[in-house]
C-alpha cells in the first residue's frame, strides 16, 4: 500500500519524480559488451500486505522501499531497468544510491559462487560431519578469491608485474614450463591457463575459472617437486 491506497510494487514509481542519476556498469552479456549506463533514481515506501494464504498474518505488512532504476538515452542495447525491494530505509539519493552499488555487487557474487562450484567443484566434497566441511569451505573460500583475482586483474591491469600475482617459486617453475619470459599478469595468467587446458588463439576468449584453477592444481604439483628437488640437494650436486 502507498499513502493508503493499494497499488502494484512494479509501477509504485511510475509517477515519481527521480531522485538523482547516477552510472552504473553493466557486464558482458551474449551479444553484448561490457558497458557503462546512466540509470535515473526513483524512490517509494510501501507497507506489502501478508499473502492472502497465510491466516496466521493477517492484517499485517512489513514496511518496504522501493529504488527503481531506470537507463536513460540507450538507443543501442537493451535499457536497464531494474525494481529493487529493500528492508533498509531508502530517504533519499544517498541511500537510492547505495543500494543500486550493492546490487550491482551480485555479479561478483554468482562469479564468486561459480568459482566455488565450477572452478573448485565444491559440491563433489563429501564429509561426515558439519566442521570438517566448514573447514574445507574456507581453504576453498581463499582458492576461489584468488582465482577471481587472476582472473579479472589480468582483464583489467594485464601489464601489472607477474610477481604482484605469483611467489618466486611459481614464476620460477612457469618459467621453465612454458620455455617463455613470464613478465606481466597477462603473461602468467596465460601460462596457467595452458597448464589447464586452455587454447590460445587470437579470436579465443579469455580463460576462465575452471581452466584456471586446473592449471593452478599442476602448478601447485609441479612446485612442490621442485622444492622438494631443491631442499633435497641433488640440484646442487648437479
Amino acid at each position: 500500500m502507498l499513502n493508503g491506497e493499494t497499488v502494484k510494487v512494479l509501477t509504485c514509481c511510475d509517477d515519481r519524480e527521480p531522485v538523482g542519476r547516477i552510472k552504473v556498469q553493466v557486464p558482458r552479456k551474449p551479444g553484448e559488451a561490457a558497458r557503462e549506463a546512466a540509470v535515473e533514481l526513483k524512490i517509494a515506501e510501501l507497507a506489502i500486505q501478508a499473502p492472502p494464504h497465510r491466516q496466521d498474518l493477517r492484517g499485517q505488512s512489513a514496511r518496504t522501499w522501493i529504488v527503481v532504476a531506470q537507463e536513460v538515452n540507450s538507443a543501442e542495447n537493451e535499457p536497464v531497468s531494474w525494481t529493487l525491494l529493500s528492508t533498509r530505509p531508502v530517504l533519499g539519493f544517498a541511500e537510492a544510491a547505495e543500494t543500486v552499488r550493492l546490487y550491482t555487487l551480485r555479479w561478483k557474487i554468482e562469479q564468486f559462487h561459480f568459482t566455488l562450484k565450477s572452478g573448485c567443484q565444491v559440491e563433489r566434497l563429501q564429509f561426515d560431519n558439519v566442521a570438517t566441511l566448514s573447514n574445507a569451505l574456507a581453504a576453498y573460500f581463499i582458492v576461489a578469491w584468488r582465482l577471481m583475482y587472476l582472473t579479472f586483474l589480468a582483464r583489467e591491469d594485464p601489464l601489472l608485474p607477474a610477481n604482484a600475482v605469483l611467489e618466486e617459486d611459481e614464476l620460477e617453475v612457469l618459467t621453465e614450463a612454458t620455455k617463455k619470459p613470464i613478465q606481466t599478469v597477462q603473461d602468467a595468467v596465460l601460462a596457467i591457463a595452458k597448464l589447464g587446458g586452455y587454447v590460445h588463439y587470437k579470436t579465443a576468449p579469455p580463460p576462465g575459472v575452471k581452466t584456471l584453477w586446473v592449471g593452478l592444481t599442476r602448478l601447485d604439483g609441479m612446485v612442490a617437486g621442485w622444492d622438494l628437488y631443491k631442499f633435497s640437494g641433488k640440484s646442487e650436486s648437479r
